[in-house]
């Protein structure tokens, strides 16, 4: 049986297997049927699905190592959720790194747009399409800096200058590190994370109970 794929937006992505020009086995996920290769029955070892969180194209990539675990990744959606006042949102590991990806527009806003013509199933119905089709951005990323400590250290999306990719806010501005730039050390503590002394701004992650929220509106859920 063909291996597939649903994406946030319900596209159904198929695993094909072809050939290079050197006869080496490659693999692919296409929506369409694809002239060039096989349906796969099962993925290759060490491979995975991936969804880009800007669009929800799906590729076939090799398994990245994180040294992240599960349960961080779920405190951070947690902090989000609780201390953000925001409901959509997609946390992306890449290796050590969880970043932060927002919606370009926010899905409540497409019920609002109606106001009283829909009723409220009708208008959650339409918010929840709107979250899953619109396109999203990276605004934090949560780097793993002390394996031992298990200490992060935050940055935000530094946009001066710069067009919305990552590659243009590097060009732009020395200051920023792949667009993105280090939080202040006086600023208060993010996501639930607990600050702590060094030279590089790190904390450390906590329950979102324990803390007060962020004063500068980070937002986000999935």
């Amino acid at each position: 049986m063909p291996i597939e794929y649903r994406n946030r937006r319900e596209e159904c992505f198929t695993l094909y297997e072809g050939r290079t020009k050197t006869g080496k086995p490659k693999y692919y996920c296409s929506r369409k049927e694809s002239l060039s290769g096989t349906p796969a029955d099962a993925m290759p070892e060490g491979y995975e699905f991936y969804e880009r969180p800007a669009d929800a194209t799906v590729s076939v990539r090799r398994i990245r190592p994180s040294r992240i675990t599960d349960a961080e990744k779920d405190l951070v959606a947690d902090g989000i959720r609780k201390l953000a006042d925001r409901s959509t949102f997609i946390i992306d590991t890449q290796g050590d790194h969880l970043i932060v990806h927002l919606p370009d527009r926010d899905p409540g806003s497409v019920a609002q747009f109606f106001g009283g013509l829909v009723d409220r199933a009708t208008a959650a119905g339409m918010s929840d399409w709107a979250a899953r089709n619109c396109a999203y951005s990276a605004h934090f990323r949560l780097t793993l800096v002390e394996d031992r400590l298990r200490l992060f250290e935050i940055e935000r999306w530094c946009s001066r200058g710069s067009s919305s990719c990552l590659t243009s806010a590097r060009q732009a501005t020395s200051s920023c590190s792949d667009g993105f730039r280090r939080v202040r050390r006086d600023r208060p503590a993010l996501l639930g994370a607990e600050r702590t002394s060094g030279r590089v701004v790190a904390w450390r992650l906590r329950d979102a109970r324990c803390g007060r929220g962020p004063s500068n509106g980070v937002t986000g859920d999935r």
